[in-house]
């Protein structure tokens, strides 16, 4: 509405108005269906930010470690324009989209006669032209994905196999790298002997990446049950078609599994365990096996 206003007051130039929301309309489909993609590498919502950021920053981030070790290791070296920025959107369009304008508050402090309106230039409307395009892929990517995801996943740290250890070892080399980075700068004096360094750097490496790749471990690693080896995927709770009785209300939790030994067995524990449970007393609870109507 504010910016409805100052156009209507001439105080913002429509064109000026109109290339801003083209800017912010490509840089945004980039960046929902990045998003829309790193959805369906994880089944956790509280992971799904950190996987975000992640993809976007990780070529910049490491890139900058090994330039720092780099300076550290290699004498006389020089780091030169960053090449992988184009991997990292965000770091990327800081460099390449940008606004230009003339110099009206030093005309206006040095002589307020020669005060002329802002001139604005915008450049970088085709860098993000390009990543929207990219973006559109992504969301592609993330369709198909999401067709072949399996439901059972919908919980998972990773949610695609193939991914898992692919995870454990990028974060176990992530770990290694940023911790290199972080002691090499602060607990390495300037003067030390170049191999005393390097002793120091691998030895930090190595322990990092053993904390990084355990770590990975433990958070991809399904919790252990009773039985663990039973596929079976559930459909979330529903009301039945009759939704209530007698004042009581009804559900329904629909499961599609393999109808063996073991797991009519878990059924079976699990309807003695519901049994004993005194606070669900008012609540009846009963399991039918391959019905002729789901009701």
């Amino acid at each position: 509405f504010m910016l409805v206003y100052e156009v209507s007051q001439g105080a913002v130039y429509p064109g000026f108005l109109f290339t801003w929301l083209a800017a912010v309309t490509l840089a945004d489909i980039f960046y929902y269906s990045f998003a829309s993609f790193a959805a369906q590498l994880t089944g956790s919502l509280i992971v799904l930010p950190a996987v975000y950021a992640i993809l976007l920053m990780t070529c910049t981030v490491v890139e900058e470690c090994f330039i720092k070790l780099f300076d550290i290791f290699l004498y006389g070296y020089a780091p030169g324009a960053r090449k992988l920025s184009f991997l990292s959107p965000p770091a990327y369009f800081e460099q390449k989209v940008t606004v230009e304008s003339n110099d009206m508050f030093n005309d206006m402090f040095y002589d307020y006669s020669s005060i002329k309106p802002m001139v604005c230039s915008f450049k970088g409307m085709g860098v993000l032209a390009i990543y929207a395009l990219i973006g559109l892929l992504f969301a592609y990517l993330a369709l198909r994905l999401y067709k072949k995801r399996r439901m059972e996943t919908a919980t998972d740290i990773v949610s695609i196999e193939i991914l898992k250890p692919i995870f454990k070892y990028c974060l176990a080399f992530g770990c290694a790298l940023a911790a290199s980075d972080y002691f090499g700068g602060s607990f390495i004096p300037e003067n030390a002997p170049n191999i005393e360094k390097l002793a120091f750097i691998l030895f930090v490496m190595i322990v990092s990446a053993f904390i990084g790749y355990f770590a990975a471990e433990m958070l991809i690693k399904k919790a252990k049950t009773e039985y663990p080896d039973i596929p079976l995927r559930i459909l979330g709770y529903s009301s039945a078609s009759v939704s209530r009785i007698n004042n009581k209300y009804r559900y329904k939790c629909i499961m599609k599994f393999r109808n063996s030994a073991s797991f009519r067995e878990m059924m079976s524990k699990l309807l003695t365990d519901y049994g004993r449970d005194k606070s669900l007393n008012d609540v009846a609870a009963y399991i039918d096996i391959n019905p002729d109507t789901i009701l």
